[in-house]
C-alpha cells in the first residue's frame, strides 16, 4: 500500500481473520511490521464467479485523496473455471458518491494432458489398455493372433510318434496366459515313463530372439496312470523354464501350459517356443 502520494508505504499480509460460512472468508491486511491492521476485506464465492469487498479505509477528515496506490496478490487460491471467457469487473465508489467501473477479460484453456501426464502430448490408451506413443516409446499393442503348427514324425497307426507344437507371437500382442493344446483321439505312452526321463525337448526364444534357451523335457511327476507332471529345464542353468501337464482323457490327450514367468507388462515384444514330446 501507498499513501501520500508515495510518502507513506505499507507491506502488509493477508491472513484469513475468520470463516464465515463454506463460501464466505474474512480476511484482515496485517502490517508486517507493526502487527497491525489496514484493512479487511470478505472474500465470497457467489456462485458462480466470486466477490472481494473492501471495508472503508481509515477517515482522514478529507474527501479527496493525496495519491494512492495499492496492490493485492491473493495467492495461489483462485480457481480457475472450465474453458471459455472469464470477466473480472471492479466496482469503487467515491466518498462523494462517484463511481468508477472497470472490465477485464481472460479466456480460460484447458490443457490437454495425455495419459503419459505431458500437456498437449499424443500418447494413448491402446486397446490392450497400455499408455503408448507419445513420449512413452511404447507401441500400441495389435490383435492377439498366435501362430500354432503341429506336426507328426509319422502317421502310421498304433505307433509311438515325435509330437512337436510350435507357438509364436509378433511383438506387442497381448501376452500368453494359460494354453491347452488337446486330440480327438490318441495316447500318451505314460505306462513307460519314470520321474526323471527325458521326454522331449524345447526350444524357446523371448524379447523377439534377444533371449533363446534350449530345456529338457522332464518328467517332474507322475499323479496318476493318465496324467504326467513335465518340467521345461534350462540345458545350461538346470532351471524351470514352464511346467506343463500331459492327460490321456481317453480317448485323446491334452497338454496344458502354467502361465509363463509374470514380467510386469500385458503384451510381448516376440516369442516363439517349439516343444517336441518325443517317441511317446
Amino acid at each position: 500500500l501507498s499513501a501520500n502520494n508515495g510518502a507513506n508505504t505499507f507491506i502488509t499480509q493477508l491472513i484469513v481473520d475468520s470463516i464465515v460460512s463454506s463460501d464466505e472468508v474474512v480476511v484482515q491486511s496485517l502490517d508486517i511490521n507493526t502487527g497491525l491492521s489496514l484493512g479487511t476485506f470478505t472474500i465470497l464465492n457467489t456462485n458462480p464467479g466470486v466477490s472481494i469487498s473492501a471495508s472503508p479505509g481509515v477517515a482522514d477528515g478529507n474527501n479527496t485523496t493525496s495519491g494512492n496506490s495499492q496492490a493485492l496478490t491473493f495467492s495461489n487460491v483462485f480457481v480457475n473455471p472450465s474453458s471459455g471467457p472469464l470477466v473480472f469487473t471492479t466496482t469503487i465508489d467515491s466518498e462523494l458518491g462517484d463511481q468508477d467501473v472497470q472490465t477485464f477479460s481472460f479466456t480460460i484453456t484447458c490443457l490437454s494432458v495425455d495419459c503419459n501426464g505431458d500437456v498437449n502430448g499424443s500418447a494413448v490408451i491402446d486397446n490392450c489398455g497400455n499408455c503408448v506413443g507419445g513420449n512413452t516409446g511404447a507401441v500400441a499393442c495389435i490383435a492377439f493372433t498366435p501362430s500354432v503348427s503341429v506336426v507328426l514324425s509319422n502317421t502310421d497307426c498304433d505307433s509311438l510318434s515325435d509330437l512337436t507344437i510350435t507357438v509364436s507371437q509378433d511383438a506387442n500382442e497381448p501376452d500368453m496366459g494359460v494354453a491347452l493344446f488337446a486330440s480327438n483321439t490318441g495316447s500318451f505312452d505314460i505306462a513307460s515313463m519314470s520321474v526323471g526321463d527325458v521326454i522331449g525337448t524345447a526350444d524357446l526364444s523371448a524379447n523377439n530372439g534377444g533371449n533363446t534357451f534350449i530345456t529338457q523335457l522332464i518328467v517332474d511327476s507322475i499323479v496318476s496312470s493318465d496324467e504326467v507332471v513335465v518340467q521345461s529345464l534350462d540345458i545350461n542353468t538346470g532351471l524351470p523354464l514352464g511346467t506343463f501337464t500331459i492327460l490321456n482323457t481317453n480317448p485323446g490327450v491334452s497338454i496344458s501350459a502354467s502361465p509363463g514367468v509374470a514380467d510386469g507388462n500385458n503384451t510381448t515384444s516376440g516369442n516363439s517356443q517349439a516343444l517336441t514330446f518325443s517317441n511317446v
